[in-house]
């Protein structure tokens, strides 16, 4: 799901053409699952958090 999302925004100009719909698919994933477990662990929202600003200041910038 997240891949079709990726390459449709790599096909409207959104995201340079370089960049790969699957490997960005699993990065996001593997990172998104990985702050939810770490918010939980400790109790706060700050993974989460500091998760989304590094994604969208500096991967889909």
């Amino acid at each position: 799901m997240f891949a079709a999302c990726f390459a449709e925004a790599r096909k409207q100009g959104e995201l340079a053409k370089t960049q790969d719909p699957e490997q960005l698919a699993g990065f996001f994933l593997t990172g998104w699952e990985g702050a939810i477990l770490h918010a939980k662990v400790t109790g706060s929202v700050r993974p989460l958090r500091e998760f989304s600003a590094v994604l969208f200041e500096k991967v889909f910038k």
